[in-house]
């Protein structure tokens, strides 16, 4: 079983946040564990980690930052299908106008 500390680790790359910061979300979510409720990263990021706009977080308000297009190109786990499907379509058209005629 991997230790706390690489647990951490995997929560800050995964989550792009800060070793401090993905502790103390590691150990909220060990207590909501402990306490029979769920602790989703996104409540608690929206509860824990202030943004704010005046310090230059602009990327925050992107519709990408929030999940919008992406979210819906993925549908999920297999969302892979369609962007592989969306390169094949686009090297075909590709193929089409510039191939030997």
């Amino acid at each position: 079983m991997a230790s706390a500390r690489v647990k951490i680790g995997h929560i800050a790359g995964k989550r792009g946040i800060s070793m401090t910061n993905a502790k103390r979300y590691y150990y909220d979510k060990l207590d909501a564990n402990a306490r029979g409720e769920r602790l989703p990263f996104h409540k608690w990021r929206k509860s824990n980690l202030s943004f704010s706009n005046v310090e230059g977080d602009e990327a925050e308000d992107t519709p990408a930052a929030k999940g919008g297009f992406l979210k819906k190109m993925w549908a999920g786990k297999g969302g892979k299908i369609l962007i592989i499907g969306g390169g094949a379509v686009v090297a075909y058209m590709l193929w089409k106008k510039f191939g030997k005629k």
